[in-house]
């Protein structure tokens, strides 16, 4: 079984409710094994968080998870 990263993250900012929340996944959605998938989303929700912070942004939440990749492989 093989699997991709999708993820969610929440920023602080001055909308109506006081954050922003986007999702979003890997450029061309590599996929991994469940081992390999759980190493790389470590390092990418730190990656991510770790920039954003350092723009001076707030990340209020961030999730990373690891999802069955059901495309259709030729």
């Amino acid at each position: 079984m093989k699997f991709i990263i999708y993820a969610m993250i929440c920023i602080a900012d001055l909308s109506p409710y006081g954050m922003s929340c986007m999702n979003y996944s890997e450029p061309k959605q590599p996929s991994y094994t469940h081992e390999e998938c759980q190493v790389r989303s470590e390092k990418i929700g730190n990656e991510i968080t770790e920039e954003f912070m350092k723009q001076g942004v707030p990340v209020i939440e961030h999730i990373v998870w690891c999802v069955e990749d059901k495309r259709k492989t030729t």
